[in-house]
């Protein structure tokens, strides 16, 4: 094998060439007059196959050649280049002349380069320079071409590029932001009002509260149906929690809840208590049944004379209240006394009238809690009861 760099003519490879018989490509060598050469040459062959010689050429690796021009035209910008490295780490062309046939076998590079392999990499040359480099192998010629850019020429192209696209993006992106918190600030807004709905629903178990409505700005389905389910849930609990079962009014919590807002808020009130004279009589004659119709004929009633701001209350048993707002003692008594003529004259479930006894009381400027107001009426109610039956105490009279 002929080494690379050996000074020679022609003659010696043509004859390895004639020998072969097949497409060679010599390595580079030092002409007799000292110029770098190539020898490509190419066997000749008739129409029945036979061997007739080759054709023969050589290429000038330092003078202008068409191999020559192919290669530099690889070159990018400045400081880029291409080169191609023979088997041996020499280079035999370069897009700069005079680092034509220098050894870079021992480059650190070269071990990734000489791997018989095509790729590309990223590597910090000796002048402290980094690299984007590619290379390919070629089998033929036992050759690697090269090629190599500076990152910094890469970098800044990538730079100017990204800015263009954030100058071009950044006022769409900004449109998506501005849309995205509109969006979420709604769906964010409508979910407050839901928990706090769903919160203060709950909060001392008051009517007022429980019955509010409120408005929700979304277009979210999903959210909106959340509202209509939240707010017939807390409708079926304030059924369940402060109506009483059997009559439909309000039972001995609602009572509890309105009675302390009247007395916080100093509104002025009048409150009546009442029951059934001799209920278990009736209980025992016609039957639980028609006990229970009974204390729902006298509900129903005592609904009906309520006024818009007045309200009616189931205590337990056969036992009611009414809360009946600003209104004097007088126009208490005569309220309790028609309620009591209308029982006592008109038939029940039974089949026959029934009797009350009520008991009233007004609240007083020292009123600060509602014990004392229902312990009042109440006394009025026991005095009824004492005094004969089917009759309305007030309690200043006793």
């Amino acid at each position: 094998m002929i080494k690379p760099g050996t000074n020679l003519s022609s003659d010696k490879l043509i004859e390895k060439a004639l020998l072969q018989k097949r497409p060679f490509v010599s390595h580079p060598y030092l002409s007799q007059t000292g110029r770098l050469l190539l020898l490509i040459s190419y066997p000749i062959f008739n129409g029945e196959g036979q061997y007739k010689g080759t054709a023969n050429g050589t290429i000038y690796m330092e003078d202008s050649s068409s191999l020559n021009e192919l290669l530099k035209s690889h070159a990018i910008q400045d400081n880029s280049s291409s080169f191609v490295v023979d088997n041996s780490g020499k280079i035999i062309f370069h897009t700069d002349p005079s680092n034509i046939n220098v050894n870079v076998s021992e480059y650190p590079i070269m071990d990734i380069i000489m791997s018989e392999e095509s790729g590309s990499t990223k590597f910090v040359g000796n002048l402290g320079i980094e690299y984007f480099t590619g290379y390919a192998y070629m089998p033929s010629t036992d050759w690697v071409v090269v090629s190599q850019t500076p990152a910094s020429i890469m970098d800044q192209p990538l730079q100017d590029l990204f800015k263009k696209m954030i100058f071009h993006t950044l006022p769409l992106i900004i449109i998506i932001l501005v849309i995205s918190f509109f969006i979420t600030n709604r769906l964010s807004n409508s979910i407050t009002k839901l928990a706090e709905y769903s919160r203060n629903s709950i909060k001392d178990g008051k009517v007022h509260e429980v019955r509010q409505k409120i408005t929700l700005n979304s277009y979210v389905k999903e959210v909106i149906q959340l509202y209509h389910d939240i707010q017939e849930h807390i409708l079926f609990l304030t059924e369940q929690n402060q109506k009483d079962g059997l009559t439909g009014i309000g039972n001995r919590r609602m009572f509890d809840s309105q009675i302390k807002d009247w007395v916080d808020s100093k509104t002025t009130f009048a409150l009546i208590i009442l029951d059934i004279d001799f209920f278990k009589k009736v209980n025992d004659t016609y039957g639980h049944l028609v006990g229970d119709d009974v204390i729902k004929y006298l509900a129903h009633f005592l609904q009906e004379q309520c006024g818009k701001e007045d309200r009616s209350f189931r205590y337990g048993g056969e036992e009611f209240i009414l809360l009946l707002k600003d209104i004097t003692l007088d126009q208490a008594y005569e309220r309790a006394e028609n309620i009591r003529k209308y029982i006592a004259e008109t038939n029940s479930p039974t089949g026959k009238p029934i009797n009350i006894s009520l008991g009233i009381t007004v609240l007083n400027e020292n009123d600060t809690h509602p014990k004392p107001i229902i312990e009042r009426a109440d006394t009025a109610l026991y005095y009824s009861k004492q005094h004969g039956r089917n009759q309305a105490t007030l309690y200043e009279n006793i």
